[in-house]
């Protein structure tokens, strides 16, 4: 009778799903966090092969039967789903559609979008219910009906901040995995090298005190920056590099649009807290970030992944900090 107790209890504990908002996370440790695995895009950029140019996480939307995937983008502040990608699949879910309401909108690049209501999404298995994502309509890979038949992952969307907000954000890039808790495990509190942050409740961005040389500056943390260690307009860049040594240079799709980036040594060291961060990857500037721009939005520039591509770090939201894992 024991036995069979026990493996009741195996198999109830088995069918309880993984969710990101009900958790005893004190007592988990690094193995039993609810981890989201995510893996790496590579592109083709300036007529040369750039990995680890995206973070791409397994998506389900609802109980609809196919299998999705999703940028994971913390620059972007809302969650949002491609209309152009996604159509097919509304097209025959009366019920999602239903969802769509267009009294609850959201401004991007110059126009106004509805958002979905109540819709639940699932990362790899962790359920986020009842989330407000934006119907981005106009973007996307246009796919047709016959699509649906095909066994490929469809890319159709970007998973934003506002899903992390108020939680603790782990992303672990050794491992390719990444989780959202409500606290950190027991023994990592003592682990953790943190720093404050600025954190910025309305648009969910997280910009920390990065020191360049001798002045710190509010930098901005970006997961969609993944190949650039240090982006800024081309004249910040100039006073922390030589500006007539250009050792890289790409262009790159910004939201669908070319953009020029140059690539330069910095003569000065890059710390966050007590970390000196790796001085020799090159730090990039471009007219798309422009000083008048950087100055009046009241930050530097942005970082994203390079810098922490062999690190875990944790993105704490509730008590705005940000820390390395410390092995």
């Amino acid at each position: 009778m024991r036995f069979l107790l026990v493996q009741l209890v195996v198999i109830l504990l088995a069918m309880i799903p993984k969710s990101a908002e009900a958790q005893s996370d004190r007592f988990m440790t690094g193995d039993t966090l609810p981890w989201i695995h995510f893996s790496w895009s590579s592109g083709n950029l300036g007529g040369r092969l750039v990995e680890k140019t995206a973070m791409i996480v397994p998506l389900k939307i609802e109980e609809l039967p196919y299998a999705f995937e999703a940028q994971f983008d913390l620059g972007v502040y809302s969650t949002r789903i491609y209309g152009k990608a996604f159509a097919p699949y509304l097209a025959m879910a009366s019920d999602i559609r239903e969802k769509i309401d267009t009294t609850q909108t959201v401004f991007l690049q110059g126009a106004s979008y509805p958002c979905f209501t109540d819709l639940s999404i699932q990362l790899d298995g962790v359920e986020f219910p009842n989330r407000r994502v934006v119907f981005f309509e106009d973007f996307g890979t246009e796919m047709t009906k016959d699509s649906l038949c095909t066994s490929t992952i469809k890319h159709i969307g970007t998973i934003g901040a506002d899903l992390f907000e108020g939680k603790i954000l782990i992303i672990d890039y050794k491992n390719q995995r990444l989780c959202s808790i409500e606290s950190l495990p027991s023994d990592w509190e003592q682990r953790v090298e943190f720093v404050d942050i600025e954190y910025v409740k309305e648009s969910n961005l997280v910009f920390l005190p990065l020191q360049i040389g001798d002045i710190t500056y509010k930098v901005m943390f970006d997961t969609g920056s993944s190949i650039f260690p240090l982006l800024s307009s081309l004249s910040k860049i100039a006073r922390i590099s030589n500006p007539d040594r250009c050792v890289d240079s790409l262009t790159v799709l910004s939201w669908g649009k070319p953009v020029d980036v140059y690539g330069y040594i910095p003569d000065v060291k890059i710390m966050l807290g007590k970390e000196e961060l790796d001085n020799s990857l090159p730090v990039y500037g471009s007219d798309m970030l422009n000083d008048k721009n950087l100055d009046r939005s009241g930050y530097w520039g942005l970082t994203g992944n390079r810098y922490f591509l062999d690190e875990t770090i944790v993105i704490d939201y509730k008590n705005r900090r940000f820390g390395i894992l410390k092995e």
